[in-house]
């Protein structure tokens, strides 16, 4: 059969107006393609960074001064709302004239059972609270004396908000406006701290003299050696002896 003349032309005018429309269905299937191979960032992304901590749980954020400067860190501790800590009796102390930040950390420890902070947060929150009863109903002090705490077991530490930098403690007579005074909850006179626990304390540390409330020359020192006692306990003292910033002699 022939095609007629006419046909053709028809056949020919159709092709060069549908011609551009396929163009533009070709290219719009390729950028859909392409777009989906390697989505963009938006707002709502975050490095995996800024949501797991070391131990690998979501970093939490409390409402306290030091929460802005926790969160660029990445440093985590629990506040004393959490631990659910009574109020100072009185205005808290500040320490004040500490340029650069005080000059020294003080380590304790609370000679109490390190079991309860082996089993979970709670029981050890519930142990800090009896801490802090005796400090302020026996000893007649206005809060629980140390600037923090810390518990845990050999999976997992924390760090518990105490007084907190830049105030006055009372745990190192002669050192309380000078100092940051750290407690690790347990009896170590004969065992060592869990590891867990003890870079947690170097992590409090290292935070500190981050920002600038600590001296990044600090002299690290055990309880027995401002005062006749025997905290932090001698396998704790003993492992002191060994990290840097610590001195043999009280300063």
């Amino acid at each position: 059969m022939k095609v007629k003349p006419l046909a053709l032309l028809k056949m020919s005018c159709i092709f060069v107006i549908l011609k551009p429309l396929l163009l533009l269905v070709a290219l719009q299937i390729f950028f859909d393609d392409t777009t989906q191979a390697a989505p963009t960032t938006n707002a709502d992304t975050k490095p995996l960074s800024n949501w797991l901590n070391r131990s690998g749980t979501e970093t939490t954020t409390t409402t306290n001064e030091h929460s802005s400067s926790k969160a660029k860190s990445n440093l985590k501790w629990t506040s004393r709302s959490a631990w659910q800590a009574a109020p100072a009796i009185h205005t808290p102390t500040r320490i004040t004239g500490a340029v650069g930040g005080v000059s020294h950390v003080i380590i304790h420890h609370t000679a109490t059972p390190a079991a309860a902070c082996r089993q979970s947060t709670n029981a050890c929150s519930a142990t800090i609270r009896a801490v802090q009863h005796n400090h302020q109903q026996q000893r007649g002090w206005d809060d629980i004396g140390y600037n923090f705490l810390i518990g845990g077991s050999e999976e997992r530490a924390e760090i518990y908000e105490g007084r907190g930098f830049g105030v006055v403690g009372a745990h190192a007579v002669g050192y309380n406006a000078r100092s940051v005074g750290i407690a690790v909850i347990g009896d170590w006179t004969a065992d060592l701290p869990p590891g867990p626990v003890l870079e947690k304390m170097q992590e409090l540390i290292d935070y500190g003299v981050q920002k600038g409330h600590i001296q990044r020359n600090y002299v690290l020192l055990g309880h027995r050696q401002v005062k006749a006692t025997d905290c932090p306990g001698s396998r704790l003292y003993n492992e002191l002896k060994e990290w840097p910033h610590n001195e043999q002699r009280a300063v």
